[in-house]
């Protein structure tokens, strides 16, 4: 990695202006994670403030206020846009500097090299600071927001149909526990079912003190326990703790990862279905109060044993291995632009979410289709 160019590492920091005080210096310092932040005027680097002058400066009884034109560091080394990360490092280690500020062509400031970066890059370590990932019947699926890996599409695509076939699955088993309930103790329980109001797992109707739809919601967690989703999702979740933590990517440390994760999509699934299921039970001022006191103390607790027990299990050996492939195609991509900056509407398409509600959106579009030509009612109840 010597001879790889530091365009893609470079980091833009905002510059300081010679009349910025030592407070504002820190608070920019602090928020990049630098040490040293370069000085410019009309677009041209005139010097260097170091973390370590300011901290002799306020020894010394200098006030957070105190302007840092006097700590300024005159004609700091530079490198330019076309150095390469080796030639880049000589200049850190000879001028005895952790901060490098970059210059273009025709001298005007660019951005910032930090020598841990450097480093990283040189032995082909860089690893983002945040992965997002979801879970598909094919395989994992993992992003960094510009890039992506492991399932594209069609897994994508897939989950959205088997997270379809699954509620369904769940509302399936209230008609039939209904039914044989009808046959045998001679209930009336499919008539209440079809003057459900929304007659579907409505938040209210699973919400509610009917058992049967408390039945479909079992049925339906169930399911999703038993279903490939669950161990992929697990495999995702491993992956994601083994990069956000610097590890390697080989089973033997992704099998010891948590499968948890404090930004998985299912805490905040059960934090909304906690806020409706206590206001459902209670209905009044007193409940919804009590509702969001549950869910700002204990919705990352509740997420987490649902993530544990529910919507993720241990993963098999291929889906481990599914998991650690699109890390390391993910890592790969990641090392070649690991500062590249999507844009909004690239974002949320390597999320994913996008294909998933395609795949979702297409099979009741199908369902709705094919129960027309046969005449019979859509199975998915719409």
């Amino acid at each position: 990695m010597s001879d790889t160019p530091i365009t893609g590492i470079i980091k833009y920091v905002r510059p300081l202006a010679a009349d910025e005080d030592l407070a504002k210096t820190i608070s920019i310092m602090r928020a990049n994670q630098v040490h040293a932040l370069p000085v410019t005027q009309n677009g041209r680097i005139i010097g260097l403030v170091h973390e370590a002058d300011i901290l002799s400066h306020t020894s010394d009884g200098q006030g957070s206020n105190t302007p840092i034109s006097s700590i300024i560091t005159s004609e700091p080394a530079c490198a330019n846009i076309y150095m390469s990360v080796k030639q880049a490092l000589d200049i850190l280690k000879n001028n005895k500097l952790d901060v490098l500020p970059v210059i273009d062509e025709f001298g005007s400031y660019r951005g910032l090299v930090t020598r841990s970066d450097l480093l990283a890059a040189e032995m082909d370590i860089m690893t983002p600071a945040m992965v997002g990932g979801l879970a598909t019947p094919i395989g994992v699926h993992l992003t960094t927001g510009a890039a992506s890996a492991g399932a594209g599409f069609s897994g994508l695509f897939l989950t959205g149909l088997s997270l379809l076939l699954i509620f369904e699955a769940g509302r399936a088993a209230i008609l039939l526990f209904a039914m044989l309930s009808d046959w045998l103790l001679s209930t009336n329980l499919v008539v209440q079912l079809q003057s459900t109001p929304t007659g579907s797992l409505s938040t209210r109707a699973v919400l509610g003190p009917d058992f049967l739809h408390y039945l479909s919601l079992v049925v339906t967690l169930l399911l999703l326990r038993l279903s490939p989703l669950s161990g992929y999702h697990g495999a995702e979740h491993q992956v994601v703790h083994t990069i956000e933590s610097g590890e390697r990517l080989i089973p033997e440390i992704v099998s010891r990862m948590p499968r948890p994760h404090p930004r998985c999509g299912t805490n905040l699934m059960i934090a909304l279905a906690t806020f409706a299921a206590i206001t459902s039970m209670f209905g009044t001022s007193l409940g919804v109060f009590l509702a969001v006191a549950v869910v700002i103390l204990g919705w990352r607790k509740i997420g987490y044993y649902a993530q544990q027990y529910i919507t993720t299990k241990k993963p098999s050996p291929r889906q481990l291995q599914s998991g650690i492939k699109a890390g390391e195609e993910l890592l790969a991509k990641f090392r070649r632009e690991p500062n590249k900056q999507p844009d909004g509407l690239s974002r949320i398409w390597h999320m994913g979410m996008i294909q998933v509600l395609t795949g979702y959106t297409v099979g009741i579009l199908i369902d709705l289709l094919f129960s027309k030509i046969v005449g019979l009612p859509p199975i998915f109840g719409l």
